[in-house]
């Protein structure tokens, strides 16, 4: 007479832990139900992404007319579903800076704000105070290169007005 194997574990050492049975049942279904709502997501197209940049060349400068011609070639391997898009009109002022402005002994200012527990970093050129983001890679700049300070810049915050 043959023998039928029990379907049902002989001792406890062959029994799945209930732990590990339960977390490979909860595997499979968050992997169904992640695939199931995933699945519409790939049949949908994507809009167009725009990506406008600046740039600080006059418009008869031969970088210009450089960046004119990537931009045509970017947006024309792109197939219509990026398209880059110059901006010379946000650029509000370009500075020459000797690297003595970035090491003067007010510079970098820190100031608080009742709006966040973050420092506002401030770099005086001139007349003008410059404000994170391009603050903080002044700073960056004067520390890590001209000083040797590795700090890091990335807790520094934007003042109010540029939240917006």
């Amino acid at each position: 007479m043959s023998r039928e194997k029990s379907k049902r574990p002989q001792s406890k050492a062959d029994a799945p832990s209930g732990r590990r049975q339960f977390l490979k049942q909860m595997g499979t279904g968050a992997a169904v139900t992640a695939a199931a709502l995933a699945a519409p997501n790939v049949a949908r197209a994507q809009d167009k992404v725009v990506l406008k940049f600046q740039s600080t060349w006059p418009a008869k400068d031969i970088f210009n007319e450089f960046a004119g011609d990537y931009v045509n070639k970017v947006n024309e391997m792109a197939g219509g579903r990026l398209e880059l898009r110059p901006e010379p009109g946000e650029v509000l002022a370009a500075y020459r800076v000797g690297l003595h402005e970035l090491c003067r002994d007010d510079s970098p200012r820190f100031v608080t704000i009742p709006e966040s527990d973050r420092p506002v970093v401030q770099v005086p050129l001139g007349h003008d105070l410059i404000h994170a983001p391009t603050g903080a890679v002044l700073v960056q700049f004067r520390w890590l290169a001209l000083e040797g300070r590795d700090d890091p810049v990335a807790g520094f915050e934007q003042p109010v007005f540029a939240w917006r």
